[in-house]
C-alpha cells in the first residue's frame, strides 16, 4: 500500500538542514554548511583550538551545540575573520 502525499508533509531534498533536525545538535554536514567550510577545514581548525569541539555521543557520533555554532561565526564576523 501506498501512502497517500500529504500537504503537510515536511522535508524535502532543499530544506534547510537545521530545520529539519533537533534545534540544538548539528551534525558536521549541517556546520560545514552553518560556517562554509569544508569537514578538513572544520576539523583542522578544532585541532588548533580555533572551533568548538563536538559532544560525543558515541563513538561514531560527534554533534555540535547550535549555540556555540552560532556564537563561533558572531565571534568570526566581530574580529573580521579568522585572525
Amino acid at each position: 500500500m501506498h501512502r497517500k502525499s500529504n500537504c503537510n508533509d515536511q522535508g524535502s531534498a532543499n530544506s534547510d538542514p537545521v530545520e529539519n533536525t533537533d534545534p540544538r545538535l548539528l551534525n558536521i554536514d549541517q556546520v560545514s554548511k552553518i560556517v562554509g567550510f569544508s569537514r578538513s577545514s572544520i576539523y583542522r581548525f578544532i585541532s588548533e583550538d580555533r572551533f568548538p569541539r563536538p559532544i560525543k555521543l558515541t563513538n561514531h557520533i560527534s554533534r555540535w551545540d547550535v549555540s556555540e555554532v552560532k556564537q563561533w561565526v558572531d565571534s568570526v564576523i566581530q574580529n573580521g575573520g579568522l585572525g
